[in-house]
Order: C-alpha cells, then structure tokens, then sequence
C-alpha cells in the first residue's frame, strides 16, 4: 500500500487527492493473466541544483543540460521545479547517479551548479 501512495505522491502536489481518486477509479480492468505488479511505475529521485530564478535559470536550460551532458532521454526527466536560489528536477531513479554526476561542476548561465541528492 505505501509503494502505492509514493507512486501516487507526485500527482497529490498538482491535482486534488479525490480527483486523482476519481480518475484511478475510471482505469480498466487489469486483464486476466496480465501482470500487475508496480514495477513498471518508475521511481523517482530529486535532484538539487544550486542555482535558481536569481541566477537567470529557465527550465529549459535545465533540461537541455541533462538531454546534452548528461545523455538522458525526455522520457528520464520529471517536473523541474524552479526557485529563487535552488532548483530540484525529479530524475528517475534509474539514471539519477549518471544524471547527479554531469550536472556536478556544469556551468549553467554562467554559473557554475553543484548538484546533490534532494532529501525529500
């Protein structure tokens, strides 16, 4: 059940618990002999850049940066949340060391970002 909820937590930040309620009740079926095992919903981890809105950072340039240096695909990045002095980027968990390792020591707007491990 909390594998369950940790799936769902990233859809809570952006949409009504009970219309995210509604919308899993509308889902199909599962069909018989088809595998309904969690491991095929990815898993998330947050990445923490040092550098924000202050600095002239756009999402963008994050994203590009990841698709660029770091190799991901589109499909690897999650939600880039941008604020004043810091960013976090949900990267899935898969590719989160490779994508923490190039964005380490990047310069981004001509700053250069550390990036660590979020601890949300």
């Amino acid at each position: 059940m909390q594998g369950n909820l940790l799936a769902l937590a990233p859809l809570f930040d952006d949409f009504d618990p009970a219309l995210v309620a509604a919308a899993l009740m509308d889902l199909p079926e599962p069909q018989a002999g088809g595998d309904t095992s969690t491991s095929e919903v990815p898993h998330w981890v947050h990445l923490h850049l040092s550098a924000g809105r202050r600095d002239q950072l756009r999402a963008g340039d994050v994203v590009g940066a990841l698709l660029n240096a770091a190799g991901l695909t589109r499909e690897h990045i999650g939600r880039v949340d941008l604020r004043d002095t810091y960013t976090v980027v949900e990267i899935r968990a898969e590719a989160g060391e490779s994508a923490r390792r190039a964005m380490d020591g990047i310069a981004l707007r001509g700053r250069t970002v550390t990036a660590r491990f979020d601890r949300r």
